[in-house]
């Protein structure tokens, strides 16, 4: 039996997954698709909002501004890209610059930090490539980006790797209480477990309030369970070494230590043999094309994985020791491949 049951593996679920993982629990993490971070997660804009769009005096506005401030630590810990570019509300007439006050006084309210009101000249000071039409602008420093599959993947990894049992290709069908646990019907198996945190689908309240959200549930497990702190609980994850944006001389070492970096398997974003491999090999490692392409960027550039698909599929099928027809773009009957030519070659692709 587990003590903690998350549905869904999204940048909530994992956040809190990992969070928990600094007590003594058994936890669980089920998830419909063949990798995390495939739904709303995927699909987030990836800006880490500063806070001032929430109303006042509300959990959103509060979680917001926590989670906004606990990037910069979770970044390192977990070794994804965040920028702090700071953010821009435009204002293309002087009509409407009662309405950037509006939105500033908002931001004071909720705690943002550093907000300011600047004219067109500065505007295009902080960002030079914005319209001459410009008149005003609220700056809000705190803003900043991410990349949200790289984060809800850094968050998994690190979660696993912490000893939370990872459920993919799992699909709740119902719940069911009885005295002393909950029974999850899945497509797969039941579950039993002590709690149940839904973190699935479009009503999660975002990433950048996540970190703060798995705080505050951490905090509500702690209160209903009374679990030991974990004392072997490791916060720090390695990315992927990322070939294209290394130096010549850091890729002459790489190369050296691990000569399967020094073949490039997708030109167009020059990603390596060894990045792939990686992406495998690693805890939650990569089994479809798609969860290839989110780790590594494989498919991502100007063929659109036209150059890189077949080798890909090769890489796969060796490593997971698989048919060629058996490999998928994400899972879920999506196969690559539907069958063999004439030749005994797989060319009919579908994508």
């Amino acid at each position: 039996m587990f003590d903690v049951t998350i549905i869904g593996a999204g940048v909530v679920g994992n956040a809190i997954a990992r969070e928990l993982c600094r007590y003594k629990l058994n936890i669980c993490v089920v998830e419909k698709d063949s990798d995390v971070g495939n739904g709303t997660s995927k699909a987030n804009s990836g800006i880490v909002h500063a806070g001032f769009d929430a109303e006042p005096n509300t959990l959103k506005s509060k979680l917001n501004l926590i989670g906004n401030s606990m990037f910069d630590n979770l970044s390192k810990e977990l070794d994804f890209t965040f920028k702090k570019v700071g953010s821009l509300v435009l204002c293309f007439n002087k009509a409407e610059v009662k309405n950037l006050e509006k939105l500033k006084q908002q931001g004071i309210e909720n705690g943002v930090p550093d907000l300011e009101i600047i004219g067109g000249d500065k505007v295009r000071e902080v960002e030079p490539n914005i319209s001459k039409n410009v008149v005003a602008a609220l700056y809000a420093p705190t803003g900043g980006i991410v990349c949200p599959y790289e984060m809800t993947i850094a968050l998994a990894e690190n979660a696993a790797v912490n000893g939370v049992k990872f459920k993919l290709n799992t699909r709740v069908i119902s719940l069911k209480k009885s005295k002393e646990f909950y029974i999850i019907e899945t497509n797969r198996e039941n579950i039993e477990t002590k709690l149940i945190i839904n973190a699935a689908g479009i009503e999660s309240p975002g990433l950048t309030s996540s970190p703060a959200i798995a705080e505050m549930v951490r905090d509500i497990v702690v209160s209903k369970l009374k679990p030991e702190k974990n004392d072997k609980f490791n916060p720090i994850r390695k990315e992927i070494p990322k070939f294209r944006e290394m130096t010549n001389e850091e890729r002459k070492r790489m190369i050296a230590s691990n000569p399967k970096y020094g073949k490039i398997i997708y030109r167009c974003e020059t990603v390596t043999e060894g990045e792939i491999l990686d992406a495998i090999r690693r805890p939650l490692g990569a089994r479809t094309m798609d969860a290839v392409k989110k780790r590594t960027r494989s498919g991502m550039g100007r063929c659109q994985s036209g150059f890189c698909s077949p080798r890909v599929v090769e890489i796969l099928t060796r490593e997971l020791k698989i048919s060629p027809q058996e490999v998928t773009k994400f899972g879920n009957h999506s196969n690559i491949l539907v069958g063999k030519d004439k030749q005994s070659s797989w060319h009919q692709m579908e994508f």
